[in-house]
């Protein structure tokens, strides 16, 4: 499954393990994250944190 598969079927997920994330995936989700509605527009309440 891509990135964007995973991100469309809007799972959570509860299990972590050690694999490393490729930054060219974290670019992607984050320009998908920001491309999100977001309730009442309020754009300038939203904060996305990466931690790797």
């Amino acid at each position: 499954m891509n990135t964007l598969d995973t991100l469309y079927s809007r799972r959570s997920i509860r299990n972590y393990n050690s694999e490393k994330v490729d930054d060219k995936d974290i670019q992607e989700i984050l320009k998908t994250a920001n491309a999100a509605p977001v309730g009442m527009g309020k754009y300038e309440d939203v904060h996305l944190t990466v931690i790797t």
